[in-house]
């Protein structure tokens, strides 16, 4: 079994911890900005999850609008491409951004 140490009181830890029991620090994704927003793991997977949910819908639509006549069926391309895009980007910025933190 691997371990890791905290990076703020060097307490030994699982590999699969996420709050430090010495500490109490714990691991989230850093977005920066003015408010310094710290989200959890199974906070950006949702967000991922919606987005591709409207790529699901996206594509469902356009397949309806092809089979009636295909007139707007490139509503359902642009929501598929929007969702895609958007799920794909914020799993991109996160699987590589898991940082320790403490609360001040």
């Amino acid at each position: 079994m691997s371990e890791q140490t905290c990076p703020f009181c060097k307490t030994q830890l699982d590999a699969e911890a996420t709050v430090c029991h010495g500490c109490q620090a714990f691991q989230g994704i850093g977005r920066g900005g003015a408010n310094g927003t710290v989200r959890q793991p199974h906070e950006v997977k949702a967000i991922a999850i919606l987005f591709y949910t409207l790529c699901g819908l996206g594509v469902i639509l356009f397949v309806v609008a092809l089979s009636m006549g295909g007139q707007d069926s490139w509503i359902g391309i642009a929501l598929a491409i929007i969702g895609f895009a958007g799920g794909r980007f914020n799993g991109w910025r996160s699987e590589n951004n898991i940082q320790w933190f403490r609360k001040q």
